[in-house]
């Protein structure tokens, strides 16, 4: 058995990191210490309001979403065509 270092908790000789604290031991029996804790993934930008954006930003965010609109409408416009299509040719 062996002692942490940081903790004091009792630790089996053949466990590589103490389980109350996170130390770690090496292969070679000495103590490596507590591995820096890393971010569990990488922050995500968040959206900026219409206030903290240039003019260029807000425009260009208009015509993505007036071009996105656009094309729905199209998409929907033919797919309710096309329907309508099958409903009279069945008759």
């Amino acid at each position: 058995m062996k002692t942490c270092p940081d903790c004091s908790a009792t630790v089996h000789d053949m466990v590589a990191a103490c389980p109350e604290y996170g130390g770690r031991w090496n292969a070679d029996g000495t103590y490596a210490g507590v591995p820096e804790a890393t971010p569990a993934s990488t922050p995500v930008e968040q959206p900026r309001t219409v206030a903290e954006m240039s003019p260029g930003q807000l425009l260009s965010h208009i015509v993505l979403g007036t071009f996105g609109g656009v094309l729905l409408a199209g998409v929907t416009l033919l797919l309710a065509l096309w329907l309508l299509g099958l409903m009279l040719s069945s008759d």
